[in-house]
């Protein structure tokens, strides 16, 4: 049987941090339901930061997850090592 291509042409090169670019298949598919307002600002803050909505989905759970108490933050770090899956920056 032949081999399925993907459509399009692949990413190339590397970012600004000389990292090469990830492609879809280098990220878990996450699902949420939130309002159309939501996800129009998603949209719009992707566009104006130049940016993936990936990205800005990224940087506001890192910085949710800073904005904890130490206490948290704590409990947080403990579910972390406690889940093989957990890749945390």
């Amino acid at each position: 049987m032949a081999k399925v291509r993907a459509r399009g042409r692949p990413p190339a090169g590397r970012d600004a941090a000389g990292e090469p670019l990830k492609t879809s298949t280098d990220y878990i598919q996450l699902t949420a339901r939130v309002s159309p307002s939501k996800k129009a600002l998603l949209k719009d803050l992707a566009s104006v930061q130049r940016t993936t909505q990936t990205e800005i989905l990224e940087r506001a759970l890192d910085l949710y997850a800073e904005s904890l108490s130490a206490a948290e933050r704590k409990a947080l770090q403990a579910l972390s090592a406690a889940n093989p899956d957990s890749k945390r920056r």
